[in-house]
């Protein structure tokens, strides 16, 4: 006894040990989780603006190549001459790989204080005088205030407001030692087709240099304006200020062109929309007038989010998960940490009552072992040779054999239920007939009362009288001395139609409440029982209700301190037609 409490003891505290445990892992996993969770937005984060990046290069490229493939790398003095080279030139750019991304070259032209723009025919490859685009004001603003500094204006400012596809490179002259002069003579204006730009090209990299699965997971928006405030294309609902990532485009790189031109050209301008300050040469009253704002690389801002809302929803969702996903599994742990503290207790318990089982059924044998022997031992005496000794003790020793009987036969009708069905072949049975036999069998002084005409049951007669015995036996031994026991056997009233209800009632000090669910229990047996010292197997109840359910009836229990016990049996009765 010691030893199996030293093994519960044990075994508590390991299952302690076992929850602290679980709660320490689910800590650490939730942190561990938020831990990776940061790690993968950063990635996320670095793996959006790289692709990006590379999206910005690869449009800034081809649109820079346009540029670099209409400009000469010499300058022609011969104004017919430079627009015979532009136009030859913009006919080979436009049949190059990125031909599609420009739409048309036209040529801004000092004429006395103001600038004259002339276009170029596609049809006759010429350029002709036209009137400024309605739009491009601002462009024409800033190249008045770059020939003119006397003209009101800024002429580094305003980039913002121009047309979204429209850029100017300025020509220079240069004087015969290869220095420039500062003397701008010209302006060379290429207006990229934008709408394909937005539609197609920009969707395309995107799918190409991000990957498509990766691509799809996002909403884009293309802006410009010093604050992005001007929205060329969206893919979606608005990005504004929600952006996942965001990148600059639509810069277009001019130091290769005026490192191209004689003697280096002009100082290189930095990435950005054009020239930000005056030649090198010209460092008068222009050098005085305010300095430009700091560049922005690229007139274009393309700005990502993505379709759940952004990438910290993206990855907090991802977490969220993660963590249902370990607390699921922590409560299945739980549920398998109490269902194995229930079923170690049911075990103890089991293990308790089989205990107390063997202790039971060696008193149940002794008792009657030791009744025979004393009466066998006598009969081998001189009483032997009393008749009427010898025919007492002979009825002691069969009185005693029949509990005997009666022991074991619990024993392997319990054995049979638990190997398999513990009735045999069913057949239409008297209720009656079997109440009757089971009275005479169990010896039990009984009030009987069946309701005349009932119909029978299908049964295991041998089987079901067995059950009814247990129940008669239990109100003998369980009633008070003297009492007689109640048996009814009725139709349900209780509305269920086609049940035969047998009641067996005893007038003994019932059931106490505690005990009720357990009393169907194998090897159960109540305290007061024990107290008391009445003898038994616990395996009576056990196998009755093994029967009654085998039949496909229910067995039930009510009682009340005092009050004694009523058990009640619900049988289907056999109808006329099955009865036939």
């Amino acid at each position: 006894m010691e030893r199996t409490h030293q093994h519960s003891t044990l075994w508590w505290v390991f299952i302690a040990a076992l929850v602290l445990l679980s709660g320490v892992l689910g800590y650490l996993q939730y942190h561990w989780i938020g831990a990776v969770s940061h790690a993968e937005q950063a990635d996320l984060r670095e793996r959006l603006e790289a692709g990006l990046n590379r999206v910005s290069r690869q449009l800034n490229t081809g649109l820079t190549s346009i540029a670099e493939g209409v400009i000469p790398a010499t300058f022609n003095p011969k104004r017919e001459d430079r627009e015979q080279a532009y136009a030859v030139r913009f006919q080979d750019a436009k049949a190059s790989a990125n031909g599609h991304l420009v739409s048309s070259l036209s040529v801004g032209v000092p004429v006395g204080q103001n600038v004259e723009l002339r276009r170029l025919d596609p049809s006759t490859g010429a350029f002709t005088k036209a009137d400024w685009p309605q739009g491009w004001s601002t462009l024409r603003t800033r190249l008045l205030t770059r020939l003119n500094p006397n003209v009101r204006g800024d002429a580094f400012s305003g980039y913002g407001s121009d047309p979204a596809g429209v850029i100017e490179i300025p020509r220079f002259d240069f004087q015969t030692n290869g220095l420039p002069s500062g003397h701008e003579v010209e302006w060379v204006i290429l207006e990229y087709d934008v709408d394909h730009i937005l539609k197609e090209t920009i969707p395309a990299l995107m799918l190409s240099q991000m990957g498509a699965s990766e691509a799809s997971k996002y909403a884009f928006e293309i802006s410009t304006g010093p604050d992005s405030s001007r929205v060329l294309y969206r893919s979606g609902e608005p990005i504004g200020k929600q952006a996942d990532a965001s990148v600059n485009l639509f810069d277009i790189r001019m130091e290769s062109m005026f490192r191209r031109t004689r003697g280096g050209g002009p100082r290189p301008f930095p990435r950005g929309d054009g020239p930000k300050g005056p030649p090198p040469s010209d460092r008068s009253a222009k050098s005085e007038r305010s300095s430009p704002p700091a560049p922005e690389h690229g007139r274009w801002t393309l700005a990502v989010r993505h379709h759940a809302g952004s990438l910290e929803a993206v990855v907090a969702q991802a977490r969220m998960r993660n963590l249902a996903v370990t607390a699921g599994i922590f409560v299945l742990m739980m549920f398998a940490v109490g269902a194995l503290i229930q079923l170690t207790r049911r075990s103890h318990r089991l293990a308790d009552l089989q205990m107390q089982f063997v202790a039971g059924v060696s008193h149940e044998l002794r008792t009657p072992l030791s009744v025979m022997r004393t009466a066998g031992h006598n009969l081998r005496g001189n009483m032997a040779s009393d008749p009427e000794r010898v025919k007492r003790y002979g009825a002691l020793i069969e009185q005693q054999a029949e509990s005997l009987g009666g022991i074991v036969e619990q024993v392997l009708s319990f054995a049979r239920g638990r190997a398999g069905s513990p009735i045999g072949k069913l057949e239409p049975a008297s209720v009656a007939g079997l109440i009757e036999e089971a009275v005479k069998a169990a010896n039990c002084p009984a009030e009987v009362d069946v309701e005349p005409g009932l119909p029978p049951v299908l049964a295991d007669p041998t089987a079901l009288r067995h059950a009814l015995q247990n129940l008669l036996t239990n109100a003998v031994k369980y009633g008070r001395p003297g009492e007689r026991v109640n048996v009814n056997a009725e139709l349900s009233r209780n509305g269920t139609s086609g049940m035969v209800e047998i009641r067996v009632r005893d007038h003994g000090d019932g059931i106490p409440a505690s005990e009720m669910r357990h009393i169907f229990d194998p090897f159960y047996r109540g305290a007061s029982v024990v107290e008391k010292q009445i003898h038994g197997t616990g395996l009576g109840l056990t196998i009755t209700r093994r029967i009654i359910e085998a039949h496909r009836g229910t067995i039930s229990v009510k009682s009340e301190p005092g009050q004694g016990a009523e058990f009640t049996v619900r049988l289907a009765a056999v109808t006329a037609g099955e009865n036939s």
